[in-house]
């Protein structure tokens, strides 16, 4: 099957956004390329819709080009178009070249014509795809008569595909196996029955990411069995693996295709670091293995640091368990571990993080595996998420409601409040003039108001009666940096105790600046981490990461009153470091927020986070928030333990 480049798909949907003729002189001036790579486009295009039974390129003489439905002309019909994998890169050619090796095409004119480039670029790139599988302990043989053959441990052959196959495509799609396999539909519908199989026998169900990943690694073993299982396994080792549940099921489930142990013993492997999502019958009583055990050990370091009780909520502890066996057999087995969110993790739950990975990492010399910070995010998500669960009545934003309208408005105002914010508890209703004397009966975090309100400490938000969505926007907003303010003390006081250093120690002298003229956030951030650009400490390109996580996510990062710890992924910083930067005057953090700041801290962790919660630790002690913001000099941090 034929891949089209960038430029061509893009041809494609200009094509069917025209609905009518077009002229290749247009189709020239609108890419900006020549008449005659857009005739070499458009062949392209044709052959790769010859076998289209819905949808063909038209070529009139005197008309021009235009794309022809036989049948409705629907986006449905046209994205069907796109059901192959594009190649938008010289590196992602390469690797595909690369794979097409390991399925034994090695033929440089069908590649050329599945490219959509020269034979000679073939060769070229097939001298690159070598190199790669070589680094991944592939050799790749050139035998006459034969043609070009590869070499090597089974295991390393097979995980080379799975590795190269994730590079250019992922689990939630099959585009690449459509293009190398010819009967794909049918041959992953009865991969599928066979998954099912092994579900029913083990009484379980995979995660859906899980299935899929084990679609495609079912296929390419599909294709190797037979001729190419000779792995490396002894009688000893078949025979232990004889013993578990696993292995017979899926030797109940793949008896028609292959008798072969060894071959069972390798699809083990990938069924048992597959992720489950649930147990069909009550596995709570589950035998406690090592992986499981430590999974425990784990689970109790956690209560201790966060001060949560976990050991009753049986849905976690199972969950926690089952996903940390799961992750140490991949890690014991060299199995990729990756987790896409990783970085909004290390971001959103900061605090959690650092103590998920502090308790992860010291169990590393007794089990001889070092946690990547993949699976310590995946671990953190498990707690972070439970933490919350249990803790969600305690940092609740309580908040008073101010209305002059009478109690009929103040009553809507109210029932609204409880069916649109259930996470704001609301502590009382008072006319504007009692709020000074409500206020000294009531502990709260926010007062909602329908009229504006002067000279008051606590934060305020001043809503119609009806309570709009932007209004509903803002409070969500505004409860969720309280919890997070409150959850992230809480957290601190908690993991760190009584321990105190001071912020000298965190911040240096050349790192520190005060007193600066603000006009906005954006430049706020970039004079704040000029000391560390100058260091060396980060890259220039840590200033835009920085801008854009706080576009993406919001001020959550305020949750010390005026003080904004700003960071980002670690892919432009060079070496653990932290500046600061003190303001003459207030400014607003963030597009089309409320949220003030008087200072800001900027965070570079290249392996760690601990900076973050030794600052903190600091900040909320002694009045020492109110120190840091209004800051003129060093020795005023000096001073702060």
């Amino acid at each position: 099957m034929i891949t089209l480049n960038e430029r061509q798909n893009s041809i494609l949907k200009y094509l069917y956004n025209k609905k009518d003729y077009t002229t290749i002189n247009e189709i020239s001036k609108e890419f900006k390329v020549s008449v005659r790579t857009i005739r070499y486009d458009l062949d392209n295009i044709e052959y790769m819709l010859k076998d289209n039974d819905k949808i063909s390129l038209v070529r009139t003489p005197r008309y021009g080009i235009k794309l022809e439905f036989k049948g409705k002309r629907d986006i449905l019909t046209f994205s069907s178009i796109f059901d192959c994998v594009e190649i938008n890169s010289p590196e992602d050619r390469v690797i595909f070249i690369a794979i097409n090796l390991l399925i034994g095409n090695s033929k440089v004119e069908e590649l050329a014509n599945m490219l959509s480039i020269s034979k000679n670029t073939v060769v070229s790139d097939l001298k690159k795809a070598k190199e790669i599988l070589n680094n991944l302990r592939i050799n790749v043989i050139s035998k006459a008569y034969v043609g070009t053959c590869i070499e090597g441990d089974e295991e390393d052959v097979r995980y080379a595909f799975i590795n190269l196959y994730y590079k250019i495509s992922n689990a939630d799609n099959y585009k690449l196996l459509k293009m190398i396999i010819d009967d794909f539909d049918s041959v992953k519908n009865d991969i599928e029955e066979r998954i099912h199989k092994v579900e029913n026998k083990l009484s379980l169900e995979y995660s859906d990411t899980s299935f899929k990943e084990l679609i495609i690694i079912i296929m390419y073993c599909f294709m190797r069995m037979g001729e190419y299982s000779n792995f490396n396994y002894s009688e000893e080792y078949i025979h232990e693996k004889e013993q578990e549940e696993e292995f017979e099921a899926i030797q109940y489930a793949f008896a028609d295709k292959t008798e072969d142990k060894k071959e069972i013993c390798y699809l083990m492997k990938w069924f048992k670091s597959a992720k489950v999502m649930s147990f069909i019958n009550d596995k709570s009583d589950v035998k406690m293995d090592g992986n499981k055990y430590l999974a425990m050990r784990i689970i109790e370091d956690m209560e201790k640091y966060t001060g949560i009780d976990y050991s009753n909520d049986f849905d976690f502890v199972n969950s926690v368990v089952m996903h940390f066996s799961v992750a140490m057999y991949r890690m014991q087995n060299n199995f990729k571990i990756e987790n896409p969110l990783k970085e909004d993790i290390k971001m959103r739950l900061g605090i959690i993080y650092q103590i998920t990975e502090d308790v992860m990492k010291k169990y590393e010399s007794e089990i001889g595996v070092e946690f990547p910070d993949d699976e310590v995010s995946y671990m953190a998500m498990h707690f972070g998420a439970a933490f919350e669960r249990k803790t969600q009545e305690i940092f609740d934003t309580k908040a008073l409601i101010v209305c002059n309208s009478g109690l009929a408005t103040a009553g809507l105002l109210s029932a609204r409040m409880e069916v649109m914010l259930p996470q704001i508890q609301v502590e009382g209703v008072c006319r504007l003039n009692n709020l000074e004397e409500e206020l000294k009966n009531k502990d709260v975090d926010i007062i909602i108001s329908t009229v504006p309100i002067r000279n008051t400490d606590i934060e305020y938000v001043e809503v119609n009666p009806m309570l709009n969505i932007d209004d509903v926007l803002k409070l969500k907003k505004l409860a969720f940096n309280n919890v997070y303010e409150k959850s992230s003390e809480y957290l601190v006081s908690k993991y760190k105790g009584d321990k105190v250093s001071s912020v000298a120690e965190i911040i240096k002298k050349s790192n520190a600046a005060f007193l600066y003229d603000a006009d906005n956030w954006r430049d706020t951030i970039a004079e704040a981490s000029k000391p560390l650009i100058k260091s060396g400490a980060i890259k220039e390109e840590y200033v835009d990461d920085m801008i854009k996580a706080i576009e993406d996510l919001g001020t959550y990062m305020v949750f010390i009153p005026e003080i904004a710890f700003v960071h980002a992924s670690n892919k432009n910083v060079v070496n653990n470091a932290v500046s600061m930067l003190t303001l003459k005057n207030e400014i607003y953090f963030g597009d089309n927020s409320e949220v003030r700041i008087k200072s800001i801290v900027v965070l570079a962790n290249k392996d760690e986070n601990k900076n973050l919660i030794e600052l903190i630790n600091i900040l909320t002690k002694n009045n020492n928030a109110e120190k840091f913001k209004n800051a003129e000099k060093y020795f005023d941090l000096k001073i702060m333990v």
